[in-house]
């Protein structure tokens, strides 16, 4: 059921384990708005393995209610398949590192298009393949470890990215809908499965209000007020230049 703006209701899914996001229907920004939901609900910081470009510090401050709140967002950026399957293989000793200089466990990891640069062919595909699987691993063995969701996306669900689908435990799509995009808990193909439908869209009583990406971000501000009041100025501004743990 659609909930009123004022409505406590939770808007966006609630992550746990390692999660595959499939997005269809050119639906952009549903990795963003999951990101900084997480991110705004936890104290930890969240950790975010690049590829394709996704962390774009103007599409994650057009969601977060502050540019503080980017602040906890460590990105590190992999522009072949040998430097990202590198970061993968590394992430849980830089965690752990963080973790003994007193940082807290992450709130989440997240790492979109995983197979992107494994398919530019570079490399043979057993040999590109073999390194996809080991990136993954290594990624997803991160929420048992440090009890954390790990949140991954695909550029393509075919017998390429099969691997990602036997490591994680959950699966989520979004579709767009005529009232704006729409996450439902899917299985392997992609089907939804049981009653977890919720349209991120609101009836003000005088219409229905589409859910675009603009309006994400509304529905973090109004779901959480963890976020300082002095910094509420930020956000007509925060999209035009925004610097996210060093990456803009």
């Amino acid at each position: 059921m659609p909930a009123p703006p004022g409505s406590s209701a939770t808007a966006l899914p609630t992550l746990d384990g390692p999660t595959v996001l499939d997005t269809a229907d050119g639906v952009q920004g549903a990795v963003h708005a999951l990101a900084c939901d997480q991110l705004l609900t936890t104290d930890g910081p969240v950790w975010w393995v690049d590829a394709a470009g996704y962390a774009d510090a103007a599409r994650l401050a057009a969601l977060a209610p502050s540019r503080r709140s980017l602040d906890r967002i460590q990105v590190a950026r992999g522009f072949t398949p040998y430097q990202h399957h590198t970061l993968c293989r590394r992430l849980a000793e830089a965690i752990r590192t963080s973790c003994r200089n007193g940082e807290n466990t992450p709130a989440l990891v997240v790492c979109p298009a995983v197979d992107a640069l494994y398919r530019t062919g570079d490399l043979p595909r057993g040999a590109a393949r073999r390194l996809l699987v080991s990136a993954v691993a290594a990624v997803t063995t991160v929420a048992d470890r440090y009890d954390c969701p790990v949140l991954l996306t695909r550029t393509d669900t075919d017998a390429f990215t099969a691997p990602v689908d036997d490591a994680c435990t959950h699966r989520l799509g979004c579709r767009r809908t005529r009232f704006g995009p729409r996450f439902a808990a899917v299985d392997r193909h992609g089907r939804p499965i049981g009653d977890g439908f919720e349209t991120l869209s609101y009836d003000l009583g005088d219409g229905w209000v589409q859910t675009t990406f603009a309006y994400w971000r509304t529905v973090l501000e109004r779901r959480h007020g963890a976020y300082d009041a002095s910094d509420a100025s930020d956000v007509s501004t925060a999209a035009q230049e925004v610097l996210a743990s060093g990456a803009y």
